[in-house]
This record gives structure tokens, C-alpha cells and sequence, in this order.
């Protein structure tokens, strides 16, 4: 079965996992969230935390999902601003992340890629319509209408 590794980059947690394609979590770990660090210094704790899920479980993935809280530019893979990490400002996060780990990076804000977890494998499993709030080191809500 096909793996992937997941990262929720929050404002004080990073969680990774490798995490299968039917969505069953084989593997999860909590590390603190590179908060008050340099660039390089968070770029580093971000892969050493996917490569410390990704080698536990020996199993190579298909690529690496990234739910980043802030805002983002999605194509690039870039973090534009983040209040809760203001390192990775203008950081290149998706292109230095596939670089370094050799598989491809998809980029998401946290809260869009949670309300989508909640579509696809959780509470909104065959949902159409539905508002997804959530409360951590900041508040966000996201909302799914027509399944979009």
C-alpha cells in the first residue's frame, strides 16, 4: 500500500506522520514548532521531523503534504507570512523540502488541508455542505459547500 508523509506545521505543534492512502495513520510524532528560530534553523527541524517518521516505519513515500499555518503561495510553495512562525517568512519551503528528501512537496494552509481531512477520512466523511472550526494557537474556520 502506498505511503505519504504529513506534516501539520501549527503554531506551537509540528506533527509528522506517514500516513496511508486510505488515510489510516501508521505512524505519528510530535515535535515544538520551530516558533522563535531562524529560517534555517526551522528548515532543518522540518525535515529532520519527516525523516524521523519516514525512517521509523522503513517505508518509502510518495511524497510529503505540508499543512503550514499562514499565508501561502500554493504553486511556488513559498510562505508568504505566518504570525506563528515568522521564520519561514519568504521561505521556498516546498522546493527546499523536495530538494532535500528527493520526493515531491505539496503545500497547504493548515486549516484548508484539515477541513479537507475531515471531508475525505473524517466527521464530514460524505458531507456535501459543511463549516469546520478550529481552535489551537489561533482560531480558524473552514467551510466546504457543494463539495468544494
Amino acid at each position: 500500500m502506498r505511503v505519504a508523509v504529513g506534516v501539520d506545521l501549527g503554531g506551537t505543534n509540528l506533527r509528522a506522520a506517514v500516513v496511508t492512502e486510505t488515510g489510516e495513520i501508521k505512524l505519528s510524532k510530535n515535535f515544538r514548532t520551530p516558533a522563535h528560530s531562524t529560517q534555517a534553523e526551522a528548515l532543518t527541524v522540518l525535515e529532520q521531523a519527516v525523516r524521523a517518521v519516514w525512517q521509523e516505519t522503513g517505508e518509502e513515500p510518495e511524497g510529503l503534504g505540508l499543512a503550514v499555518t499562514g499565508l501561502l503561495e500554493l504553486e511556488q510553495g513559498v510562505v508568504l507570512e505566518s504570525a506563528n512562525v515568522p521564520a519561514l517568512e519568504g521561505a521556498p519551503l516546498g522546493p527546499y523540502l523536495s530538494e532535500r528528501l528527493g520526493m515531491p512537496v505539496w503545500l497547504e494552509n493548515d486549516v484548508r488541508a484539515a477541513t479537507l481531512g475531515e471531508a475525505w477520512f473524517g466527521a464530514g466523511r460524505g458531507a456535501d455542505t459543511m463549516v469546520v472550526l478550529f481552535a489551537g494557537t489561533g482560531v480558524g474556520s473552514g467551510i466546504m459547500l457543494g463539495g468544494k
